[in-house]
């Protein structure tokens, strides 16, 4: 998604405009969640939002996780396992990323790299 979008006078990627999207849906939750509990169908819907925004990140996250698989020689069912580190640390950094300010990939970089390093340290250790 390269094309850019006008917001505010400044310059969006589609992608950082459908974090902005998103993160204003998941706002609406958040309001909500002030008052009262979240029925089960908030609760989907709201989870729904948040793996979209994840699945507009993944692609590059896998490719993150197979340069570092060959890289280090790591068993490639570890992929997954990775993945999943990933995703909970998107999902824990998710209310700090500010669309506005830089797109998703540049936000995530460090922290997607960040696990994975921690996962190949950790192994390695093991071994």
């Amino acid at each position: 998604m390269s094309s850019t979008v006008k917001n505010d006078s400044k310059q969006l990627t589609a992608t950082q405009e459908f974090f902005l999207l998103g993160k204003k849906q998941l706002a609406y939750y958040d309001k909500i969640r002030e008052t009262r509990e979240l029925t089960a169908k908030e609760k989907f819907e709201e989870d729904k939002i948040k793996d979209n925004l994840f699945l507009s990140v993944q692609k590059y996250a896998t490719h993150l996780i197979n340069n570092y698989v060959k890289r280090y020689r790591i068993d490639s069912d570890a992929r997954e396992e990775i993945m999943g580190e990933i995703k909970d640390k998107f999902f824990a950094k998710l209310d700090s990323y500010i669309p506005s300010k830089t797109t998703p990939v540049t936000f995530f970089n460090k922290d997607f790299f960040e696990e994975i390093r921690t996962y190949i340290n950790e192994r390695s250790q093991h071994l």
